[in-house]
């Protein structure tokens, strides 16, 4: 999905920031063609940088053609995307390696969970995941369901469910994660975080989470924020600070 720099972006180019961003705390923007729109959750400077965003399709909305020089993220939300290799239902989730291209539409509307040029170096490959087709293993605990959706080096991405009421447990990340709550909530000593909930916590950062009372369905992806951050000690040392 191509992207151009938005001069309203909601910004934080430090990946040493804790953020969490809540339904309505931010506005939907024009996107790069008509009938889509867009919330920036998190954007670097200049045209080549990392993006984080919802995007909205009207129906009918579609994309030119485009090459994605960094690799491509999505995790269809609603509705139904379409491209070249099909039309991609609520629950698909695919990455678009460098260098490859589409031009995706969406005929009856759809909203997507989206992330640009954020592939690790060296993972250049292209896949496809419908997670209403794929099975659920247990996790760390017979309260916790875990499916997996990419592995590269030390980054994971999976969906994860916890049983209501889990939690509580100091939880260390030292390769800092992201969180997309996508149903149910939980909480931590911060704060409480419904669906539609983004969440990045920098490497080294910790906190106590606890599922709510109908438990929490979320996407996470875990280890890629030092890597992104060039594994300095110095940022993991600033981010522990900062938790």
């Amino acid at each position: 999905m191509q992207e151009p720099a938005h001069p309203n972006s909601h910004r934080h180019g430090s990946l040493a920031e804790r953020i969490a961003i809540a339904p309505g705390d931010l506005q939907w923007a024009r996107g790069s063609a008509p009938g889509i729109r867009r919330m920036v959750l998190d954007a670097a400077d200049g045209a080549d940088g990392r993006l984080t965003a919802f995007m909205r399709f009207a129906p009918g909305a579609r994309c030119v053609e485009h090459e994605h020089a960094g690799g491509e993220e999505i995790l269809v939300l609603a509705g139904a995307l379409a491209d070249e290799r099909g039309v991609h239902r609520a629950g698909t989730y695919f990455r678009n390696g460098p260098g490859s291209r589409h031009a995706p539409a969406s005929p009856g509307g759809c909203t997507i969970f989206l992330k640009l040029r954020q592939f690790a170096p060296g993972d250049v490959g292209s896949s496809l995941v419908d997670t209403t087709r794929m099975r659920w293993s247990r996790g760390r605990s017979a309260q916790t369901s875990i499916m997996p959706l990419h592995a590269f080096g030390g980054e994971r991405t999976r969906l994860v469910h916890w049983r209501a009421g889990i939690g509580g447990a100091p939880v260390r990340h030292p390769g800092g994660t992201e969180i997309l709550v996508l149903d149910g909530e939980f909480a931590d000593e911060h704060g409480r975080y419904g669906p539609g909930t983004w969440m990045r916590l920098p490497p080294g950062c910790w906190h106590r989470p606890r599922a709510g009372r109908r438990g929490v369905l979320a996407w996470i992806k875990t280890g890629h924020l030092r890597v992104a951050a060039g594994a300095s000690d110095r940022l993991e040392r600033v981010a522990e600070a900062t938790a």
